[in-house]
């Protein structure tokens, strides 16, 4: 099945819609990060 946008060809999408919620909680994702380099065998 090919993708195909749910927005009209004439609209952007909303880039800042989360905006705020996503600034709160930057200062605390960085303890989620992976600290080891994943290696996969």
């Amino acid at each position: 099945m090919p993708f195909r946008s749910m927005l009209p060809s004439n609209q952007n999408p909303p880039v800042g819609l989360n905006a705020a919620k996503m600034a709160k909680y930057r200062d605390a994702m960085p303890e989620n990060y992976v600290k080891e380099q994943v290696v996969f065998t």
